[in-house]
């Protein structure tokens, strides 16, 4: 299971650039021992209302210097990279790859995967961007396999069914050039390290899967400091993700004006109401405000979800996660069965808030980040850990 670590210990970096922030964590692993290192770690906020480019630069340059001190202060190399790339800042899409195999009477072999694979991989760009090149140039980053299925029945585990039509759903994703061209420069001051870029939903839904049933069906909503994505499960399979632009620093900054203090206030505020901790009127100003916020997401999230309901089911369960979850008016929120009426299956929901803790311990002992909004860098480092092959 962890092969990607053949040799003993091994030193790496997960990096989660997001909206508002970059996170990175530099640790070891020991396949052999099956020993689990941190070795560094550093969290480098972003000023409010800047622009991606220029966050996602800042968050190179915040990588780059953490390579740096690593390797100085430390005395250690980093072999890989794992980078997480906002959704707000992809075009990004779940395709269907459907092939007709030439001897449908033989099992599927990996041989002929890898081969199907190319094929889709040569597809992919004009699947994303069916009407030719967008306004701005964009560069494909490699596809993410979903799921599996051979004459209409999804394939769990092994491949080891035959068939006629073999189809491949896979996570098909793009960013413009100059991302693409700042990762490259970085690369180049770093020969010997490889660097993978990895969509901020594709290590949302790898947590999804190490957090819930294998067969969950419904919506995941991981709400970051500046935006939000939704993912769509199947009986385990993932469908669909969309990110918007909004998340809880909205939030933070509704209660900031309602009760006339700066940004910095407004958080503290936001977490003693979170823990109970306000007064019954500073708690009712607060949830006035926030409700507010959350109606918006609830209309802009349910005309997506109710057009989505047209071709296909939506489970009314719903599980929550990322920094800006915590908020104590979430569950009654998206409880509304009016508001699921419109698109899920039933008026009856089932609202939770998704913890990291239990999946962490005992494996992760010096995890060194605050649960909540760590999802997706505890996601990148398990993936590295989990990964069977070298990149």
């Amino acid at each position: 299971m962890f092969g990607f670590f053949k040799s003993g210990a091994r030193d790496a970096v997960a990096c989660d650039i997001s909206r508002a922030a970059v996170k990175m964590l530099a640790f070891s692993y020991n396949s052999e021992k099956r020993e689990f290192s941190r070795l560094d770690h550093q969290i480098f906020a972003f000023p409010e209302f800047s622009d991606k480019f220029n966050n996602f630069t800042r968050a190179l340059a915040a990588l780059e210097a953490f390579l740096n001190n690593t390797a100085k202060h430390l005395g250690r190399r980093i072999e890989r990279v794992l980078v997480s790339v906002p959704d707000s800042a992809l075009l990004m899409d779940v395709h269907n790859f459907r092939f007709i195999r030439p001897n449908p009477e033989t099992t599927v072999s990996s041989g002929e995967l890898a081969e199907l694979w190319k094929k889709l991989e040569a597809e992919a760009g004009e699947r994303l961007l069916p009407e030719g090149a967008p306004p701005r140039a964009y560069d494909l980053i490699p596809a993410e396999p979903e799921h599996f299925s051979i004459d209409g029945y999804t394939v769990k585990g092994k491949m080891r069914r035959s068939g006629k039509e073999l189809t491949i759903a896979a996570l098909v994703s793009a960013w413009p050039d100059e991302f693409a061209e700042a990762v490259e420069t970085l690369s180049q001051k770093f020969p010997k390290t490889n660097f993978r870029i990895l969509p901020e939903a594709a290590a949302i839904r790898d947590y999804i899967g190490f957090r819930t049933h294998s067969d969950f069906s419904g919506i995941a909503a991981d709400i970051g400091a500046e935006d939000s994505t939704l993912l769509l499960f199947s009986n385990g399979v993932f469908n669909d993700c969309w990110s918007f632009p909004f998340g809880g620093n909205d939030v933070t900054r509704a209660i900031a004006k309602a009760f006339a203090v700066s940004f910095g206030d407004a958080e503290t505020l936001k977490r003693q109401w979170s823990q109970a901790a306000l007064d019954e009127a500073a708690a009712k100003l607060a949830h006035t405000a926030a409700s507010r916020v959350i109606e918006f997401w609830k209309h802009e999230w349910g005309t997506l979800l109710t057009t989505q309901a047209e071709t296909g089911v939506i489970a009314p369960e719903i599980c929550l996660m990322g920094g800006g979850a915590r908020l104590p008016i979430l569950a009654d929120a998206f409880s509304d069965s009016d508001w699921l009426e419109l698109f899920s299956s039933g008026q009856r929901s089932r609202v939770w808030l998704l913890p990291r803790e239990e999946g962490a311990k005992p494996f992760l002992q010096s995890w060194p980040f605050a649960s909540g909004g760590d999802e997706v860098i505890f996601s990148l480092v398990s993936r590295m850990i989990q990964q069977e092959h070298a990149w």
